[in-house]
């Protein structure tokens, strides 16, 4: 993220599949308290060069759904392994995969 002086800020890395905490919730307030805990569900650049986040199940009354990742903090990323079992399909009781 650039800096009003122009120097890069690193922004903590933050992926799909990952847990965030909310610390700033900047109009969100209605949909994403500060304090909530969210799925990521995909990053994106707000117009085109801020980093910003689409949660799972969040979205507002006119369907914008990006939030600003600067105010979420990471606290939990699945295994690798963990993600692409849970996007298998689904086996039967009896049947092997």
């Amino acid at each position: 993220m650039r800096l009003a002086d122009g120097e890069e800020e690193a922004v903590s890395a933050i992926g799909p599949g990952d847990w965030v905490e909310c610390v700033d919730s900047r109009g969100w307030e209605h949909l994403v308290p500060v304090g909530s805990v969210h799925l990521v569900e995909d990053v994106t650049m707000w117009r085109g060069r801020i980093p910003s986040l689409i949660l799972k199940g969040i979205a507002s009354p006119s369907g914008y759904r990006e939030v600003l990742a600067e105010c979420f903090r990471p606290i939990y990323r699945p295994k690798a392994d963990l993600i692409e079992s849970l996007k298998a399909p689904p086996v039967r009781v009896g049947e092997f995969a």
